[in-house]
């Protein structure tokens, strides 16, 4: 017998994949504020007088750190956005509830859009229909034992 989803369930999971959709966006758009530190480390690295006032060492790496910060925030945000697309894209699909609910709790940090979103999905994904309803794992065709499985 197939799990059935109520219409409100399934109108909430379109709805949840949309929101986390434009949630991955609005991290792409928030991932190019690292520009601004490359950017600012890169003026400094062509700017004639900061080389030549004769700072210590120190200062002279300072650009590099500029880069190196706004590379790193950038690389961390993206690849958070990549996981929300993916999340996103296995909540319309209905696979992979793993991924669904590991995407959902990791945006919980992101106060406070993230955290009224992740914990509107892992109530809605938490729920045993809901749970039924995502399809179980091909790895292993031919076992017949429940999914996900009981403890």
């Amino acid at each position: 017998m197939e799990p059935q989803l109520t219409a409100s369930e399934r109108d909430q999971l379109n709805v949840l994949g949309i929101l986390f959709y434009v949630y991955a966006g609005l991290q792409v758009l928030t991932g190019l504020a690292g520009g601004v530190y490359v950017l600012m480390g890169g003026l400094m690295l062509n700017d004639p007088t900061f080389h030549s006032s004769g700072a210590p060492p120190v200062v002279e790496a300072l650009p590099w750190f500029f880069i190196a910060v706004g590379m790193l925030v950038t690389l961390y945000i993206w690849s958070v956005a990549v996981l929300l697309f993916f999340t996103a894209s296995s909540i319309r699909a209905r696979k992979r509830h793993v991924l669904c609910c590991i995407g959902s709790a990791f945006i919980l940090l992101n106060i406070p859009l993230g955290t009224a979103l992740g914990v509107f999905a892992l109530i809605l994904l938490l729920r045993p229909s809901v749970k039924s309803v995502f399809e179980r794992p091909e790895a292993f065709p031919q076992h017949n034992a429940p999914y996900p499985p009981t403890i």
